[in-house]
């Protein structure tokens, strides 16, 4: 069975301290990065960084990623992989975070 496993550092701009006053910039991401390592037992590492511009004194709601591990095989079977979610970071730091089902995988 093929795991993809997945850490999400989300690195959220400083500008909170040095940025504009809150409400002339909208926030917006940035910048988002994927890294995929591809194991030698077909296992997938993949770590994203995104990096956003917050315009507020604090993040009121969160970044939602949905990450499929049911697809269509080849001849019509469904094909399962299994989900490991590794860590989400803010600035480094451990961030809560929810996960759910979705219908055709992981949405964190």
């Amino acid at each position: 069975m093929r795991i993809l496993r997945t850490a999400i550092p989300l690195l959220f701009s400083s500008l909170l301290a040095t940025g504009p006053v809150a409400g002339q910039e909208r926030e917006r991401i940035v910048e988002f990065r994927s890294d995929v390592v591809v194991e030698t037992d077909g296992a997938l590492t993949v770590t994203e960084t995104i990096r956003v511009v917050v315009a507020g004194q604090q993040i009121k709601r969160g970044i939602i990623r949905d990450f499929p591990t049911r697809y269509s095989g080849k001849y019509g079977q469904t094909v399962n992989v299994g989900f490991q979610l590794l860590q989400v970071l803010r600035n480094g730091e451990a961030e809560r975070y929810k996960t759910e089902s979705v219908s055709n995988g992981v949405r964190i």
